[in-house]
């Protein structure tokens, strides 16, 4: 099992990289990080000197929070498409004729979308970090009115490795969502449709709901660490929830849904009526 597993793995692999949306996409983030990070650099409050040269974490912050943005509506859109493409070409039929089982297929289906959704989670992070080291130093966050250090460097970098370690498992949730998604539909562009709007509505809900109930959605969590980044780095006197960090609400809550759409997504392929 584990070396067919291995080679269906490969093959959507293979089929990944011949899409051309692919390189769009990593085109798209790229470009989407450049640009909220130069406009970033242009609106920058503090005068910018020989003295005070940008800061660095300042403008990865401005990067990544579009960035990660966009490459979270990527991976669902890839991910919406996993099973229900396979039945827009006819592959499906193909596939199942393999020695191969739906299980095997499913499972090789959610080990690329958590493939998917580390690279663009590290593209992401890796290209906002580039064009920030470039354009900006790394150090403290002060005033350079009355020199006021708001935040040491070692600091604000730990709130990085915060930020970027709480978005990642929300950010594979909305993978999942995807996944389950194209379990339901036939069609890769409803799959698509459907998912978007999901995931923009369980978005856009958690900017009017209360803080306990906005933390028990997966969505809360990467536009929340990346909003509160920006604040750090610009050094406004703010902190971490405290019941999302003593709790570790990151974690928990987030897996909590990816433990829902995994067994439901899978049952409901399973319950697929595929005539080989």
């Amino acid at each position: 099992m584990i070396a067919r597993l291995g080679r269906l793995v490969r093959a959507e692999g293979i089929k990944l990289w011949a899409q051309p949306f692919l390189y769009i996409a990593v085109a798209v983030i790229a470009g989407g990080v450049i640009l909220g990070e130069e406009v970033s650099a242009f609106t920058q409050s503090r005068k910018v000197s020989v003295w005070r040269p940008m800061d660095a974490v300042q403008l990865f912050a401005s990067g990544w929070w579009l960035g990660h943005l966009l490459s979270t509506f990527v991976l669902v859109i890839f991910s919406s498409m996993f099973i229900a493409g396979e039945f827009d070409r006819g592959t499906i039929k193909v596939l199942l004729t393999r020695p191969i089982t739906r299980t095997e297929l499913f499972l090789a289906k959610a080990v690329t979308v958590v493939g998917v959704a580390a690279f663009f989670f590290a593209f992401t992070a890796w290209i906002s970090a580039v064009w920030a080291l470039g354009r900006g130093t790394l150090g403290p966050v002060w005033d350079d009115t009355v020199y006021y250090v708001h935040q040491e460097g070692a600091t604000i970098q730990a709130h990085v490795i915060r930020a970027l370690g709480m978005a990642a498992l929300s950010y594979l949730a909305a993978g999942f969502l995807g996944l389950l998604v194209s379990t339901w539909t036939e069609s890769s562009g409803f799959a698509v449709a459907i998912a978007l709007i999901l995931f923009l509505f369980g978005w856009l809900g958690t900017m009017v709901l209360g803080d306990s109930l906005k933390e028990k959605l997966f969505f809360h969590y990467g536009p929340y660490a990346a909003d509160k980044l920006q604040e750090l780095a610009r050094g406004d006197s703010t902190r971490w929830s405290p019941r999302v960090v003593d709790h570790a609400l990151h974690i928990k809550v987030p897996l909590l849904y990816i433990a829902a759409f995994v067994p439901f997504a899978y049952v409901l392929f399973r319950s697929k009526n595929i005539h080989a």
